[in-house]
């Protein structure tokens, strides 16, 4: 990711200062701007935004028409400007997150200038070590690359590329008004026509009305709603807890029997009521203070510890409930089958859902864990942290607790997959005991 957005810089600025050697500042910026247009364009859904793209680019198709004294060259270099300053904008915001402060920019900075110093080399040679020309080339580089690009990562960190792209349209009008207080570059009708244009066609752009989307929530049956997926607890738990349902109604059927005096033929049962003959009874008078005793039959075992086992566990697909007691037929079913709403699904889809990782405190700090590969492993050491990849980051160690910390959750996360990856812990030896957890949930 760093090497690729040095690169881009490194071509960016040396097509640059190529095409403003040969046509107008304002031309080369009203050019380039084509690149930050066409990222704005494309984080759009809409098909009007196509057409102010194309506007733009029929734009600059009569600069480029009009002004026959303009250099075919220096207009190809500041289209190739174009190219990498869109690109650039879609690396940066990938920087962004995945770094932290300007280390990665600084990186990067450094790889595009190593990839263009040959032609700098070439060209100028040891003019390049004149103080002079160091001074000026200091401050070109501070004016032009280190203080913009560092304010554009900032920004780029807190809004998307397409918001940035529509920002950018006033730097054509800024370009030529440096281009003519600076350098003495005056723009004729066609050139100051086609600027006018760009800052209609982004005004426009801005203007359109917000995207209207309605959420619509199908809260009636797995029919009309997406698939929830895979689930085996509804293929085989399900199974076992209709038959375990199925034995307890036998039973309290039976202790209805004798209390009331009356076959289990003639029992009927309506939300908890057993009735027959004239004569009622509650589930819960059946089992007033006594414990209800039934024996079901299952097969498998429930999980339990085995060394012997792959995992140190055995029993995992737990107990199946066996025979076939009489279950109420579908059609009878007053529960099971119905549309039970969730409410919460609107807000989650839409995104307005507040998170527990939503929450944010004044110089709040992020966490990852670094965890053994197995349980029952104890500390031997923990890793280091390079501080100029991760500068806030902290290695934080309590005993057999190693984390890292940072006010950068991405930096946390990058860190302490650093950290973990030279942390040494003791060999694997089996599950700890009840007594061994209890020690080590207590360290």
């Amino acid at each position: 990711m760093t090497g690729h957005t040095g690169a881009v810089l490194g071509v960016m600025n040396a097509t640059f200062y190529e095409a403003i050697s040969r046509i107008p500042l304002g031309v080369t910026v009203t050019i380039e701007f084509l690149g930050p247009l066409a990222v704005a364009i494309a984080g759009s859904r809409r098909w009007r935004d196509v057409l102010w793209a194309l506007l733009a680019a029929g734009g600059v198709a009569l600069l480029t028409n009009g002004g026959g004294h303009l250099s075919t060259v220096g207009l190809l270099f500041a289209l190739g400007a174009a190219t990498c300053w869109g690109c650039y904008i879609l690396l940066s915001a990938k920087l962004g997150k995945y770094t932290s402060g300007g280390n990665g920019l600084a990186v990067a900075m450094g790889i595009g200038g190593l990839l263009v110093l040959p032609l700098g080399v070439a060209d100028a040679g040891a003019a390049l070590v004149q103080p002079l020309a160091l001074v000026t080339g200091l401050g070109v580089a501070l004016l032009s690359s280190v203080v913009p690009y560092s304010v554009e990562l900032e920004a780029l960190r807190r809004i998307p590329p397409r918001v940035f792209g529509v920002l950018m349209s006033l730097e054509p009008a800024v370009a030529a008004l440096c281009g003519l207080v600076v350098l003495g570059q005056r723009l004729g009708f066609v050139e100051l026509l086609e600027l006018r244009v760009e800052r209609v066609l982004l005004g426009l752009r801005m203007r359109q009305p917000r995207e209207r989307v309605t959420v619509v929530a199908l809260m009636r049956d797995t029919d009309q709603t997406p698939d929830g997926g895979y689930s085996a607890g509804f293929l085989s738990g399900a199974d076992n807890l209709r038959k375990v349902g199925a034995y307890t109604y036998q039973t309290l059927l039976r202790l209805a029997s004798k209390k009331l005096r009356v076959s289990v033929d003639l029992l009927t049962v309506q939300d908890g009521i057993v009735s027959g003959s004239g004569q009622t009874i509650s589930y819960t008078d059946l089992v007033r203070n006594q414990r209800l005793d039934l024996t079901i039959p299952v097969s498998g075992e429930t999980a339990s510890v085995d060394p012997k086992s792959w995992n140190g566990l055995s029993g995992l697909d737990g107990l199946v409930v066996l025979g076939n007691p009489p279950t109420r037929p579908m059609s009878k079913y007053k529960i099971v089958g119905t549309s039970n709403p969730m409410p919460g699904i609107p807000d989650k889809v839409t995104g307005r859902t507040q998170w527990t990782c939503d929450v944010t405190l004044p110089n709040m700090l992020h966490a990852r864990m670094v965890r053994p590969a197995t349980l029952g492993s104890t500390l031997l050491s923990a890793g280091t942290l390079d501080e100029t990849m991760f500068p806030n980051a902290q290695v934080i160690v309590k005993k057999n607790l190693v984390a890292v910390v940072s006010p950068n959750e991405w930096e946390a996360v990058s860190a302490s997959q650093t950290v973990a990856a030279n942390t040494k812990w003791t060999n694997w030896a089996g599950l700890p005991t009840s007594a061994g957890s209890r020690s080590s949930a207590a360290e």
